[in-house]
């Protein structure tokens, strides 16, 4: 039996595939650029590698989606793995930010909240139609107290970074609002939709995040303990 798999023809999923596989790549990249410093803070290199990690899973699951022909039933079965990547990536954000404002016991408190609460936004995500839109909305809370979290450590002097930090996940609302936005087109070379600008958007912002926490990782002295 010979299974045939055929590249998507719509130009704008193309480059939206082709942009989810450079997000996948780039948050390999953090993964890797941080194992490259993780004895200084071991328990901050293990929240972020996983968030990585999760991103470069569900950036890759969705290339796929969208960058080959599929039957809807298909399709629609892909969108659970990748719903509960993405909601466990975000999830996994807010726990690294309790690290850095409160330690490790406090972190270990919010992985048990925050794991919750991404089981909550799946069962949510599955149970009615539009199930992306929900994503960005919890993702967008998310983001926001992110900023506002390394905005006030960056205020405050505490962690080396933090400027680059808020300023990524700036971008990640930015992006959001970008992608909740449904209908825009803009062809500059390729073909880019609502979710392709999204995914430009999404890596400059972690390019800014992956800057901070190597910032921050290498001027740390102390390893942490989660």
């Amino acid at each position: 039996m010979r299974l045939a798999v055929a590249f998507i023809d719509i130009p704008a999923e193309q480059t939206t595939a082709l942009t989810d596989a450079v997000l996948a790549l780039m948050a390999l990249y953090g993964v890797i650029a941080l194992q490259r410093v993780g004895p200084h803070d071991p328990a901050k290199v293990r929240i972020w590698s996983w968030a990585f990690g999760l991103l470069a899973f569900s950036a890759a699951l969705g290339a796929a989606v969208h960058g080959f022909k599929m039957t809807p039933g298909l399709k629609e079965r892909l969108w659970v793995p990748l719903y509960l990547t993405l909601g466990l990536t975000v999830s996994l954000f807010p726990v690294a930010a309790a690290h850095d404002l409160w330690g490790g016991r406090a972190a270990r408190k919010a992985l048990v909240i925050m794991m919750s609460m991404a089981a909550a936004f799946f069962a949510l995500a599955g149970w009615i139609s539009g199930g992306f839109l929900v994503f960005v909305l919890y993702s967008a809370a998310i983001m926001i107290f992110m900023i506002g979290a390394y905005g006030w450590l960056a205020m405050m002097g505490k962690v080396k970074g933090a400027w680059l930090l808020a300023a990524g996940f700036v971008v990640a609302v930015i992006a959001g609002g970008v992608q909740a936005k449904r209908g825009i087109i803009v062809t500059l070379i390729w073909t880019f939709d609502h979710n392709g600008i999204y995914h430009i958007l999404l890596m400059v912002g972690l390019a800014a995040i992956i800057a901070g926490l190597q910032k921050q990782l290498y001027s740390s002295g102390k390893p942490g303990t989660l």
